[in-house]
């Protein structure tokens, strides 16, 4: 974080923004799941980086992968019913 007083998440919003404005440049040289897989090749790479630096541990980065996978079958699990119960509706 580039500041003492900036909470983690304000952190990951402003780098989401940061990448939101690199992706449409990506998006005119690839196909858009050829960026999605990019991504997943580097999160696992960082994650495991991470781990051998034991700035996190294992539980940690799977928590990681699960907020991935909850991000992206939200819709999914709303619309069979199983989305847990604190999620805010869509």
């Amino acid at each position: 974080m580039s500041s003492k007083g900036q909470s983690f998440g304000d952190g990951v919003r402003a780098c989401v923004e940061d990448m939101n404005k690199i992706l449409p440049r990506l998006n005119r040289r690839y196909d858009s799941m050829v960026i999605v897989s990019a991504l997943a090749e580097h999160i696992g790479s960082a994650l495991r980086i991470l781990i051998q630096r034991e700035v996190c541990d294992a539980d940690k980065a799977r928590l990681v992968i699960s907020h991935i996978e909850d991000t992206a079958f939200l819709n999914e699990a709303r619309k069979s019913g199983t989305a847990p119960e604190n999620t805010p509706p869509a």
